[in-house]
């Protein structure tokens, strides 16, 4: 899920990729959810092209996913437009 706020960046689309591959696009508020293989999951948000893109480009996060279980992640913003990606569950 992605945070909505009231910063620059709820005005900016973030592009969401899992190893590697571009899963969602998402705006501020937006949820998603992905089916995806157990094992070593790279997860990274990154500002969509656009004046956003001048920000901090891009964030990731390593986890492990083990066979039937389910991880909830959270796409944020700071005030200063930099992302990140949390754990939320």
């Amino acid at each position: 899920m992605r945070d909505s706020g009231t910063t620059i960046g709820a005005f900016c689309d973030v592009t969401f990729a899992i190893n590697g591959r571009v899963a969602a696009l998402m705006r501020s508020g937006e949820e998603a959810t992905f089916h995806v293989e157990p094992g070593e999951l790279v997860l990274r948000a990154a500002w969509s092209e656009g004046l956003c893109n001048m920000m901090v480009k891009q964030t990731q996060r390593e986890t492990t996913l083990k066979s039937g279980e389910t991880k909830l992640f959270r796409i944020t913003v700071d005030t200063a437009g930099n992302l990140d990606v949390q754990r939320s569950d």
